[in-house]
């Protein structure tokens, strides 16, 4: 069983209103999410699942979990909240979890090799202090670099490594899911 922490959930889909809130239970979601999970062929398992957190009075409540069984961990996850609002109900769905395939494609894509900041910092600490301000600026500046600099060779080092194939795969699979939510929760 799946547990969700609320810190840890973005909203994935605008919230959907049901009249008749009494037919629109976790059971007949699950039911109808498999169904067309089961029609479209793709990797998705949907789970009883456990949302908690949100302050210091809230309260555990069910949910229901959408993920693909061959990528627990590194593909995003899918929560469906259902809320009862008096003979009405509303169901939201949101993401939680991680991607490894886009965390290194979103670094890729924002990672500059030099941007000058680090001879700016140096020559503004010359200009401001004369000897003093440029150690102190240089200084700042190595420490920065060694400090941010093994994290970022690590980071760099997993973007070269990322897989194209695996990224498109991972959002061929999104798309698949946000079509199976259309189907369902509309």
């Amino acid at each position: 069983m799946e547990s969700v922490s609320r810190k840890k959930i973005q909203q994935a889909r605008d919230s959907i209103r049901f009249m008749n809130g009494s037919e629109v239970t976790y059971e007949a979601i699950k039911i109808a999410l498999e169904e067309v999970i089961e029609n479209y062929g793709i990797e998705a398992v949907v789970e009883e699942a456990t949302l908690y957190g949100g302050g210091l009075f809230a309260k555990e409540e069910s949910c229901l979990a959408l993920v693909n069984p061959n990528h627990r961990n590194d593909y995003f996850k899918f929560c469906i909240v259902r809320k009862d609002a008096g003979k009405t109900c509303t169901v939201d769905v949101y993401s939680f979890g991680q991607s490894k395939n886009i965390k290194h494609e979103e670094f890729a894509a924002n990672t500059h090799i030099f941007d000058g900041r680090g001879t700016m910092g140096t020559v503004g600490g010359m200009l401001a202090g004369g000897a003093v301000g440029a150690g102190f600026a240089i200084g700042s500046a190595v420490t920065g670099v060694a400090k941010a600099g093994f994290k970022a060779v690590a980071k760099g080092i997993n973007a070269l490594m990322r897989d194209p194939q695996a990224l498109e795969e991972e959002n061929a699979w999104y798309s698949a899911v946000h079509s199976v939510f259309n189907e369902v929760i509309s």
